[in-house]
């Protein structure tokens, strides 16, 4: 019995520990599985952040994409709407110039009516201007010139019949223009000019412009034991050309110098053309153009074997555009002594303009080398504008002229500086060079050319006459320039 109680209570003792082994067992498993659970939950939501995390970031971008996009939409609908108020504006001067024309023969009737009440002994007038700008810039003139007592003038019967012989020649040479025969528009206009001249010159009382017909921003070059000037774009196309055996006597040479303009180029005016000759012989015309479907100008060249052309512009690019200072207008050329061409040109940056330069390759068609600012509007009379720059090496010094102020006012004028180098450093002077005098007001565009005497001469653009601007137009005027050390004078 008793060994019999034993053997039972040693069979509960192993049962009791294999039971409490195996509850051991299972709490440890249940708190490893609660552990492992409990790890596996902040995984989970760690995962869980992050990927809540990463969809806000994923939301804020599709935001700013959204925003981007909406704003290029902006972007585009602006730009459709200047695009369609400059075409607008294209249809609105179309519209103009035609009932411009319109008036033209409602005007020439007028006027030979006025001139037979003339009679054969005086005429009111102030303005004769034959030029081809605008279609009905002279007849419009000179009918203003009639009828303004302010400016009555004694003409004698002489005078008279010059007067009606260059009012015919114009009237001819606006017909011609009507029907887009340039060429026998310059005809008729080289057929008159000794008289438009002499009576512009009985009118102002003696100031005598050099060319009595538009000629802004002028280019003279002297070659070949002949000069050459060159002007923007008017009637006559994109750039005008006339030639003198003596600066004197003026003639046009053909109804265009630059027969094509770049392919890259927009339909816009063609701005103050610079021409040199190239070491090879040809000629490298630099002139002004738009961008196609841009307002922005650029700076491109042209070439022809002869000084007088005919010049193709074949380019793909422009020599310069300097878009970030708003584009670049008009060129001048400098040779120096060495034989190295430098270009200068002006910025068009509505509230910050200067004049740049810099050297050009060889032949002509790309600038190379440092650029470098040799001017800006910083006195008070060039109201903030600086353009037209002009350099030349003379008495040993190198003379900058330029053109500031605003173009179409008489406070426009020519002011000088002297560099050191092409590239400058410049020092201006403080006071203009040429202001407006008497009749011939705003003068501007300078250009410098050598006679075969040697002597200089400023060429220049101006006003003859109020008013200033247009529909008026802007002549070609020559006068001796003296250059002594730092300073030049007309």
């Amino acid at each position: 019995m008793h060994g019999g109680t034993g053997s039972q209570g040693t069979g509960l003792r192993r049962r009791s520990l294999l039971i409490a082994a195996l509850v051991g067992l299972v709490v440890a498993a249940l708190l490893a599985t609660s552990i492992w659970l409990t790890v596996k939950w902040v995984r989970t939501q760690d995962e869980l952040d992050r990927r809540t995390a990463t969809l806000a970031d994923t939301s804020d971008q599709l935001a700013s994409t959204q925003s981007s996009l909406a704003d290029r939409e902006t972007e585009l609908s602006a730009r459709e709407q200047e695009l369609a108020t400059r075409e607008q504006e294209l249809a609105d001067r179309t519209e103009t110039l035609k009932r411009i024309l319109a008036d033209l023969v409602t005007t020439r009737g007028d006027l030979a009516s006025t001139l037979d009440t003339l009679g054969a002994t005086t005429a009111d007038r102030d303005r004769l201007a034959g030029e081809l700008r605008d279609a009905g810039v002279q007849l419009g003139n000179l009918q203003s010139s009639l009828d303004a007592a302010s400016h009555t003038i004694t003409l004698q019967s002489g005078a008279i019949d010059t007067l009606q012989r260059c009012l015919a020649g114009v009237t001819r040479a606006l017909n011609s223009v009507s029907i887009n025969d340039t060429a026998k528009a310059l005809e008729s206009l080289q057929a008159v000019r000794s008289d438009c001249q002499k009576a512009d010159e009985l009118a102002r009382g003696g100031t005598k412009p050099a060319y009595p017909f538009d000629f802004a921003d002028p280019f003279l070059l002297a070659a070949d034991g002949r000069y050459y000037g060159f002007a923007t774009e008017a009637a006559g196309g994109n750039v005008q050309v006339i030639s003198s055996p003596d600066l004197v006597t003026w003639s046009p040479l053909r109804d265009d110098a630059l027969t094509t303009k770049p392919a890259w180029s927009g339909t816009g005016p063609t701005w103050a053309p610079a021409v040199y000759r190239r070491g090879d012989g040809k000629y490298v015309l630099f002139h002004s153009v738009n961008l196609a479907l841009s307002a922005q100008h650029c700076i491109s060249a042209a070439v022809a074997d002869a000084a007088a052309g005919p010049y193709r512009d074949d380019s793909t690019e422009a020599v310069v555009c300097q878009s970030e200072a708003g584009g670049a207008i008009d060129p001048d050329v400098f040779v120096a002594a060495d034989g190295r061409a430098y270009l200068l040109w002006k910025t068009d940056h509505p509230t910050q303009p200067a004049i740049f330069a810099q050297q050009l390759t060889p032949d002509g068609m790309a600038l190379t080398g440092p650029r470098a600012q040799l001017l800006r509007a910083d006195k008070k009379w060039e109201e903030g504008i600086i353009e037209g720059p002009e350099l030349v090496l003379a008495g040993g010094r190198l003379h900058l002229l330029y053109s500031a102020g605003r173009w179409d006012t008489t406070g426009y004028a020519i002011g000088q500086a002297v560099c050191t180098s092409p590239l400058g450093p410049c020092t201006k002077s403080a006071n203009p060079l040429l202001v407006s005098r008497g009749e011939v007001l705003g003068p501007g565009g300078p250009t410098v050319v050598r006679d075969k005497a040697g002597k200089w001469w400023l060429g220049y653009h101006a006003w003859l006459g109020k008013p200033v601007g247009y529909p008026n137009s802007r002549k070609l005027f020559l006068r001796p320039i003296t250059f002594s050390g730092a300073t030049a004078q007309v």
